[in-house]
């Protein structure tokens, strides 16, 4: 089976990171090779969670470009910048390295950052995921009696 590759930076746990491990998990009981890209910029937590999962963590240098202007917002965009070109070479040697059948992405603004990398056939972008969960989620269902 083609690996399966989640990128999720995961600066801090929440929602979308839970969703992420619970994704991973049912794909590697199904027999799937599950690897997670996360963010340089996060507290650890999440790539330890992965690691006593039993999920492979690697870390690349991806963040956010901001549209706010703040001092602080315009500093993580302008670092974010700096580090594109590592990030961009990290990520084409783990697309050598694992050749994912399909890459899951968990916010559009990596997206945006690996914009280069992206194909058709591989992306799957976090928020079409969703809307499949949602649809099946509200189908009608008989009230129990």
């Amino acid at each position: 089976m083609p690996a399966i590759m989640i990128i999720c930076g995961a600066g801090i746990v929440s929602g979308k990171e839970m969703m992420a491990l619970e994704l991973g998990d049912g794909l590697a009981q199904k027999g799937h090779s599950v690897t997670y890209v996360v963010s340089y910029w996060s507290n650890g937590d999440f790539a330890e969670r992965l690691r006593r999962r039993g999920h492979r963590a690697l870390v690349l240098a991806i963040g956010f470009i901001s549209a706010t202007l703040t001092l602080r917002c315009l500093a993580m965009t302008i670092e974010q910048l700096w580090r594109w070109p590592g990030l961009v070479w990290g990520y084409f040697r783990l697309l050598e390295e694992l050749r994912p059948g399909t890459v899951v992405h968990t916010n559009w603004q990596h997206m945006l950052l690996l914009a280069p990398f992206l194909r058709r056939e591989r992306e799957m972008q976090r928020h079409a995921w969703r809307k499949h969960q949602r649809q099946r989620n509200t189908r009608r269902r008989p009230l129990p009696r």
